[in-house]
């Protein structure tokens, strides 16, 4: 649709600049108490009132002297007749006693693009509708979003209205003025509800990738079922807090949990380093695992490394803190299976021989230890210092040799 010609368009915006006049100088005879409040500029309601009507004198130049025509059963002023017909909510004081800067602001944008109905302008009467008119006067106040467009609605078949009263004619010049502002709303709307769900689905993206492996949520997210995985070889890695049931009691219910989301966040910063996979916490166990989901050959190396990463930290943090425990860590290298599990909360785990031996490594070492199995230690030993410890009894195992990790060559 073609905007309308100058003519029309200058005719239009004369005659809403009128009414919208008439509102202003309404709005300054309101209450000292009213006017007085300040507004998120810092000036008070009156002050940003006049500045409107300074704005509005010069963007129409010559209607300070101009009054709209009045008619029986419809008033000149606008706002006041949206505001009584359809723009009031249920306990909202009457149109004398409040005040409608946002409006007047909205009403003051839709002259401009009469005026110039450039891109530019249109932008901006968009981007105050989506951000500002509907974010902070609808979602903010609770508003039905079918209420504002009846709002909205209403303003439209007023201005009509007015435009038919006065007798412009064609009238279709001036009905396709209201189509456009119209068309700004609706486009505005969509906008802001295409904007809602996307942030929407970014957080629930976000979500499920603190919950699930990348690859794992894409499946989830395209509605496909991941299924399980047979790994013929991964490095699952246990680590517990020496101590912790003992001196746990002795902390407040806040020193407890900052103390072990300290010691959390700081193994989730050293497994991403090293492209591990997280994959709970249960108590005071982590538990990481590497060469899942996506295979790599240097799984074993990168998981000493990063428990050796955490001993260390848990060591230097326990001389600054005095809240805090030592690190008693188990490593194994072996077959695992993977998958996901549950309907309503997801969850990644892994299962296998392999995990099982990784947990007794970590509870038949000695504290302040990375404890490697045999298996493991075959893999790592180039790379890693490594100290025999013997052959130990492994329940459920039998006897087993192990290692314990010293540092990065």
């Amino acid at each position: 649709m073609n905007f309308p010609d100058i003519d029309a368009r200058k005719k239009a915006a004369r005659e809403l600049a009128r009414c919208h006049r008439l509102h202003l100088v309404c709005e300054l005879h309101k209450s000292e108490e009213l006017l007085s409040n300040i507004t998120s500029e810092g000036i008070t309601f009156k002050e940003h009132t006049e500045q409107m009507l300074q704005e509005l004198d010069r963007l129409v130049p010559g209607i300070e002297n101009e009054q709209p025509e009045d008619a029986e059963g419809f008033s000149p002023n606008l706002m006041q007749e949206w505001f009584e017909s359809a723009g009031r909510l249920p306990g909202v004081p009457p149109y004398e006693n409040g005040t409608f800067k946002a409006m007047n602001v909205f009403f003051m944008y839709r002259l401009k693009f009469i005026l110039n109905p450039s891109d530019e302008i249109r932008k901006v009467l968009i981007q105050y509708i989506t951000e500002y008119f509907i974010n902070r006067r609808v979602v903010d106040l609770d508003v039905n979003f079918r209420y504002f467009n009846k709002m909205e609605i209403t303003m439209n078949r007023l201005i009509e209205k007015r435009f038919r009263f006065l007798g412009f004619e064609p009238i279709d010049e001036y009905t396709s003025i209201i189509d456009q502002l119209s068309g700004i709303f609706q486009e505005a709307f969509f906008i802001y509800m295409y904007n809602l769900a996307q942030e929407a689905r970014a957080r629930s993206d976000k979500l499920l990738r603190n919950i699930l492996p990348d690859a794992l949520a894409d499946e989830l997210r395209d509605d496909k079922t991941p299924f399980p995985v047979h790994y013929d070889s991964a490095t699952v890695v246990f680590t517990d807090f020496v101590g912790f049931s003992r001196t746990a009691g002795n902390l407040s219910a806040s020193e407890l949990v900052e103390t072990l989301d300290r010691y959390f966040s700081a193994c989730d910063t050293i497994i991403d380093k090293y492209g591990l996979e997280k994959l709970k916490t249960i108590g005071d166990s982590y538990m990481f695992a590497g060469g899942i989901p996506e295979t790599c050959s240097d799984h074993a190396v990168r998981c000493v490394k990063a428990a050796l990463e955490i001993r260390d930290y848990m060591r230097n943090d326990s001389k600054d803190n005095p809240f805090s425990w030592n690190a008693r860590i188990g490593v194994h290298t072996g077959p695992i299976v993977a998958g996901i599990i549950g309907h309503k909360k997801f969850s990644y785990d892994i299962w296998g021989n392999a995990v099982n031996i990784a947990s007794r490594m970590e509870s038949s070492g000695d504290p302040d230890c990375v404890n490697i199995s045999e298996d493991t230690y075959k893999i790592v030993k180039d790379e890693i210092t490594c100290r025999e410890i013997g052959v130990r009894t492994i329940k459920n195992c039998g006897e087993m040799k192990m290692f314990s990790a010293e540092k990065i060559i």
